[in-house]
Formats: structure tokens, sequence, C-alpha cells
């Protein structure tokens, strides 16, 4: 059964795409750094560039199931909400930890806000309006930390073996085991709490739906 086609929501995503997807493809054109390898192919490795790409899929795979007339059945809840908690601790580290040290002007300074903020506000908008209620599952709370988990190790590999890291926090050389391992447990509480909240949000809904039926 086809679902009816939500004009304002399709517009609304059309051009949370354009916004998404030209801060990702400025910052391959305009890459950070001074990376030995290809710039733009070195911008892969950052996490915010990688959950700014998932940011940008969803929102295609979003409009695309809609214009199929699928809604947004063909888009699995779990990957809404893996890629939204993405997106979302890249904007809260970047908020808590970054701000004061990435120099930017003109131009360059608005995608910096565009790719670490008005992405995650945007998808953040999409899914308070589209989300079905209750389709969030508690255990997507631990599997949802698959990904940051792998990125994790990948920081390791990269400064024991590539002698860098990308991010001041994920160097434990210069900041000392202590402040390392306390930095990583607070992202990684940050990471499960959001998820935590993410899902309690999703079922409040729920209850207030069917609070109203009766």
């Amino acid at each position: 059964m086809r679902s009816k086609l939500n004009i304002k929501l399709l517009i609304f995503r059309i051009i949370s795409l354009s916004i998404a997807l030209f801060g990702i493809t400025y910052r391959f054109a305009h890459p950070l750094g001074d990376s030995t390898i290809n710039p733009a192919l070195d911008m892969l490795g950052y996490y915010t560039v990688q959950s700014g790409i998932m940011a940008c899929l969803l929102f295609f795979w979003l409009i695309i199931t809609q214009l199929k007339g699928k809604g947004d059945n063909g888009v699995h809840p779990w990957f809404r909400g893996a890629v939204l908690l993405y997106i979302m601790t890249t904007s809260l580290v970047f908020l808590a930890l970054l701000t004061n040290r990435v120099e930017a002007q003109g131009l360059n300074k608005i995608v910096l806000y565009v790719n670490h903020g008005l992405t995650a506000v945007l998808l953040t908008i999409d899914t308070l309006r589209s989300v079905q209620t209750g389709v969030y599952r508690w255990k997507y709370a631990f599997s949802w930390l698959i990904y940051p988990l792998i990125y994790y190790f990948f920081s390791i590999i990269e400064l024991n073996f590539f002698y860098r890291s990308r991010y001041f926090f994920l160097n434990y050389k210069t900041l000392g085991i202590g402040t390392y391992l306390l930095i990583i447990l607070l992202i990684l509480i940050t990471f499960s709490c959001l998820g935590l909240i993410f899902i309690t949000i999703n079922h409040n809904k729920k209850r207030k739906t069917h609070e109203k039926a009766l």
C-alpha cells in the first residue's frame, strides 16, 4: 500500500540533504590538516566526516523511500537512531572539546558549524516529526556503540602504527593514560546516555499517544 506523500516533509528533507551534502563536499574540496597522503582521501578518517556522510545517506534514503510511496518504512529505525546518535555526539564533542581549538574564517567557519551542528539539528527535527513511536528497542542502546568502539580502535592503530592522532583527546601519549581513560569513559557514557534518552523519548511519545486515544 502506497503511503500518502507528505510534500512539506519531502521539501524539508531535500533542503536538509542539500545543506548536509554541501558541508561534506566542501570539506573534501577544502580539507583541513597537513596529511602526507591525498588530503581529500584523508578526510574520510575523521569521525565528523564519517557521521556527516551517514547523515547524507540517511536523508537521501528517506527521500527515495518517500518518493516510492513507502513512507519511512523502508528505513530501519535502528539505522535512523544510530545516525542521529553519531551526528549528535559530533556536535557535543565539538562544542565541549574542539570549538576553541579550530581556527576558521568566512565560509570555512560556516561549513564548520554546518558539519558540527546544523546537520544534527536538521536530523533531530526530522526524527521528532517522522519516526514512529515505540520503534526504538532498548537493546539498540548497546548495538549503537559498535561503530564508536570501532573508531576508537582505529584511533589506537593510527596512533601506534602511523604516529598520528586526529583528535587530541584520543592521544594517550600526550594526555597521559589517566586523563585519556577518563575522557574515553566520559565519551562512552555520553554515547550510552544519549542513546537511552532517544529510546525513552520515543517510548514516551507512544505512551502519550495511547493516553490521548483513551
